[in-house]
């Protein structure tokens, strides 16, 4: 299974590769040592090599905070999320859905 995580980093959108093959899941190439998407959230919540700002909120659908947030004065407003290229995995946080390669 194939997936596309996209995070601000720095002001900007960067998009990363998101990979399933056989037992664990790769970002960008490198091993997490996860076999959940939930497991790679929690693993990128921390700074590892390549990977150099951990992940702190989830984007979610209506612009809805994530639990995490809930201690923040002001929510982000969330950008629209397209129905059909979005779906929820069991810790709430939104992925992408599988892509196809063309």
């Amino acid at each position: 299974d194939d997936y596309v995580l996209s995070v601000i980093y720095k002001g900007n959108p960067t998009h990363h590769a998101v990979s399933h093959s056989g037992t664990e899941f790769t970002v960008n190439k490198q091993s997490t040592g996860e076999t959940s998407l939930a497991g790679v959230v929690e693993y990128l919540r921390e700074k590892r090599p390549k990977w150099p700002v951990p992940l702190t909120d989830a984007v979610l659908p209506d612009g809805q905070a994530p639990a995490s947030t809930a201690t923040t004065s002001t929510p982000a407003k969330a950008a629209p999320t397209p129905s059909t290229s979005v779906s929820k995995g069991a810790s709430n946080d939104v992925y992408h859905t599988q892509l196809d390669k063309a």
